[in-house]
Order: structure tokens, then C-alpha cells, then sequence
């Protein structure tokens, strides 16, 4: 089995999809009123050597600064030089440092700090002290999030209707600071990578995204740096009617939104997968209607079916025993013939027997077959006979192109008079040598058995005459 496995991060979002750049924490609390006379908080220096790496500072002389996203500098915190920082002020024993601001700059502060927004839109810069040039930026948020991240495995080749709960492996992992409260895990299936972190249902969205059956999972709680293996749920399914085709598989941490994170973006795994229609071993349609006509004068017989041909008279060999019995042996028969008693009005299937020969020995079998004859008796033979067929049935094996025709279960086709062929999707056609007009649609999928024109042969048709039939289906595992 082919898989593709992708690690839905913060960073992979950054790199391959949407171009975000990684989030750091600096933790910020809402400033008690004394701060707020003064216009400052309290930071941790120990959360800004998180944040940048000194050592990796090659610069002679290079600022640490607090700037708005926009790279609007409103604070200093210090200033590397030769691979060690001063502060703007002097840290406390635990490394708390006071951070002043101008009045406007500190009143949009204040509010996004008192918002707790995940992304309040600050952040901190490394600028070159001579040129004031920028080396490198982080973001900020000033408190603890969660951060999901999901690890999935995944079939690329699918089927229409086919569970997947098997062929999938997920891991779940909480890469924030702060725990996170229990979630919804949903997989869903999109007709585009229009896939958002939201909540689908079982019907299809606007944006043509359909939560999968079985396809919603309750994940618990998860602390900082907890990573769960978790089992795909049970009867995981692909829907039914899916047409051949690209779709793209989606798997979505927190999709009823019940948790603030620092990236809502990185909640949502999205790859494609091929659905292909799986082509069945075995298919059969049971239908009534099919009618023998045999006229004894001129030796013809035809076997008919709504009106069409469905096999010929040179398929057949005949023979008259008495005036009311006559043999017919399908030229497909090798070790057995019908025999037909009009005056009885019984048709027997003859195993083991001789043709055209009365009481020659072998098994009979009494067929399902209704006899009306025109005119005759014991003395003298009918002008016609017709042979009702209670069941007809065909029978196609795609990947072996077996075809067949039963007449109350005995094989009546000559393939050199039949053509068939299979449709873009599902559907395979049938064409006897005398049809002008229409043919014969077999559509496993779809369950329908119905006549097409002739010029939508071999190709998709949208329009058909349903005919009443019984569709059996055998698809091997």
C-alpha cells in the first residue's frame, strides 16, 4: 500500500503553504494599576533568550528592540555586543525586567494585552546599531497557547465507498505552552483544497467539503509537549457515490473552534488522494420478457427481447421428432439441447442425450418456460410456437470481458454477434450485430440496466429507457 505522510506544523504551514512565520512567547500579564501609572510591564529576559540566540549573533553591536508588526520600534530591551547582552534595565534576581512606553504606544499595547489575543501583533527585532538595518524578527504572543499538530498517514489510491479506518495512522501532538481542553478530530472529504478550519456535516458543503461517515473523533485534554497515537474511528467510510477523480482528504484538530490557539491554520491537514471506481468481478441482470418464436414450416426461430434481437436464427439447430415435439440445441450447447413438447406444453432441458433422436437416454430437467402454440395437434405439427423465458439473464466479468446470456439458465450467446465495451465511469454497454438504434447499459453503480441510443456507445450517457431488472454485484476484496 503507497502512503503519503506529512507533519502539519507551525513551520510546514510556513514554508508550504501559507507563508507564516513561527510564534515565540513572550509572556506579558495585564499590568497591575501602579505598571499602568507608568506606563510599563513586566517582562521576562529569560523568555527573550528563548526567543533569540545570542551566540548566533555575529554583528558587532546589535540592538534588541520591541516594534509593532509594522516594524514600528517602541521599546528597547537591549543590545548584544560581542556575544554578550546588556539590558535597558537592570533584571531582578528572577529575570524580570520593567518595560516602559510612550503614552499613545502603551495605550494599544494595554488593550491587546488585556484581549489575550493569540496574535496581538508585536514582535522582536535585531537591527544592526550603525545602519539600524534589520538581521532577523519573531513574533510575539504574550501568553500560553496550545498549538495541535497533526501527523498523518494516509492511502493515496481509494475506492467509492471503501473504510479507511486501516489504511490511516494519526498523532496528534500539543507543541504549545499550555494545555488544551478536549476537541473534536474531524475527517472530511473536499473536491478542492478549500479546507478550512471549521465544522462540516454529512452533507456537502458549499465549498464541496463532506464530513466522511464515522469521520468524528473526541480527543481529552493534552498538556504542553503530549503527543497521542490515536485509532482512526471505527467504519471510517468514503462515500458511496463517489465518481473517479482527484479529491483531497482532510483532517481537522478542533473543528468546532472550542480552543484558542496560537495558529488556527496548522489545525487543518489537507492531501490529495485518487478515487478510482473498483471495477467489479461479476455482474448480473435478471430480467423477464424474453420470448422464442419458433415456425415450424420455414425452420426459423428468433429469440426476442423489448422488441430487440437477441440472438439469431443461424445460432440455432432444430429438429421435429413427432408433430409436437421438436428439439432446439443454441450453437454454444455441446452436451445438452431443449427439448419442446407442445402438446404437454413442458420444455426439458437434455443432458447426455442424443439430438434428434426420441428416448435416447440421459437426464431431463424441467425449465421455467411457458409453451403457447398456434394451432396443431398430437397428429399434425403447430405453424408456430412461441417459449415464454421466465428469467433471463446477462452476466459480465469485466476483467476477464466474459459475457453471457442465459435463458432460463442455459448460455445462449455467440460473442462474433456481440459487442461490448466500458463507459468512462462505471457503466458497460452491449451491442448485438442486427441493433440499430439502441444498446444496453449495465451500470453496476448505479444499479440500473436500461437501453441508451446507439450513438452513446461506449461513452457516458445521461438519458435511457429503464428496464425492469435485478442488478447482483460481486466485487472481490
Amino acid at each position: 500500500m503507497k502512503y503519503i505522510s506529512i507533519l502539519i506544523s507551525l513551520v510546514v504551514f510556513c514554508v508550504f503553504l501559507s507563508g507564516q512565520e513561527e510564534i515565540s512567547l513572550l509572556k506579558i500579564d495585564p499590568p497591575d494599576p501602579q505598571m499602568v501609572k507608568k506606563r510599563s510591564v513586566m517582562i521576562d529576559t529569560n523568555d527573550v533568550l528563548k526567543i533569540v540566540d545570542v551566540s548566533a549573533v555575529k554583528k558587532d553591536k546589535v540592538n534588541i528592540e520591541f516594534a509593532t508588526i509594522s516594524d514600528y520600534v517602541i521599546a528597547r530591551l537591549g543590545k548584544i555586543e560581542k556575544g554578550k547582552i546588556s539590558w535597558s534595565s537592570k533584571p531582578d534576581s528572577q529575570g524580570g525586567m520593567v518595560l516602559k512606553f510612550g503614552k499613545s504606544e502603551y495605550a494599544g499595547l494595554l488593550e491587546k494585552i488585556r484581549a489575550e489575543q493569540p496574535r496581538p501583533g508585536y514582535q522582536i527585532i535585531l537591527s544592526e546599531e550603525k545602519t539600524n538595518a534589520v538581521l532577523s524578527s519573531f513574533e510575539l504572543t504574550f501568553k500560553a497557547f496550545p498549538n495541535l499538530i497533526v501527523e498523518f498517514e494516509y492511502p493515496v489510491n481509494v475506492t467509492p465507498g471503501e473504510i479507511i479506518t486501516d489504511k490511516i495512522r494519526i498523532k496528534i501532538r500539543n507543541a504549545g505552552s499550555a494545555a488544551s481542553a478536549g476537541f473534536d478530530l474531524d475527517f472530511v472529504l473536499g473536491k478542492s483544497f478549500d479546507i478550512t478550519a471549521k465544522r462540516y456535516g454529512p452533507s456537502e458543503s458549499k465549498e464541496g467539503v463532506v464530513l466522511l461517515q464515522n469521520g468524528r473523533l473526541r480527543i481529552g485534554k493534552m498538556e504542553p509537549g503530549g503527543t497521542e497515537e490515536l485509532k482512526p474511528p471505527d467504519g471510517l467510510k468514503l462515500p458511496d457515490e463517489l465518481e473517479s477523480g482527484r479529491y483531497y482528504l482532510g483532517a481537522i484538530a478542533d473543528s468546532g473552534g472550542e480552543i484558542a490557539e496560537l495558529e488556527k491554520g496548522d489545525n487543518v491537514f489537507k492531501g490529495f488522494i485518487l478515487v478510482s471506481s473498483k471495477v467489479p468481478s461479476r455482474i448480473s441482470a435478471k430480467f423477464k420478457g424474453t420470448v422464442l418464436t419458433y415456425i415450424t414450416k420455414t425452420f426459423e426461430t428468433a429469440v426476442v427481447n423489448n422488441d430487440m434481437d437477441i440472438s439469431s436464427n443461424d445460432e440455432w439447430r432444430k429438429c421435429q421428432i413427432r408433430p409436437y415435439i421438436f428439439h432446439l440445441k443454441h450453437i454454444s450447447w455441446k452436451d445438452f439441447f431443449w427439448e419442446v413438447n407442445t402438446d404437454e406444453k413442458m420444455v426439458w432441458k437434455l443432458t447426455g442425450a442424443k439430438f434428434c433422436q426420441r428416448g435416447s437416454g440421459g437426464k431431463a430437467d424441467q425449465l421455467n418456460i411457458r409453451v403457447v402454440q398456434e394451432g396443431g395437434s398430437t397428429e399434425t405439427p403447430p405453424s408456430r410456437f412461441r417459449l415464454y423465458v421466465n428469467e433471463t439473464e446477462v452476466i459480465y466479468e469485466p476483467e476477464e470481458k466474459n459475457f453471457s446470456i442465459l435463458l432460463a439458465g442455459c448460455n445462449t450467446i455467440y460473442l462474433p454477434f456481440w459487442k461490448s465495451c466500458r463507459t468512462d465511469e462505471s457503466g458497460f454497454h452491449f451491442k448485438f450485430a442486427t441493433w440499430d438504434n439502441e444498446v444496453w447499459e449495465l451500470d453496476p453503480k448505479k444499479k440500473i440496466f436500461r437501453l441508451i441510443p446507439m450513438e452513446r456507445m461506449c461513452r457516458k450517457s445521461e438519458t435511457g429507457k429503464d428496464l425492469e431488472a435485478m442488478i447482483d454485484i460481486v466485487t472481490d476484496n
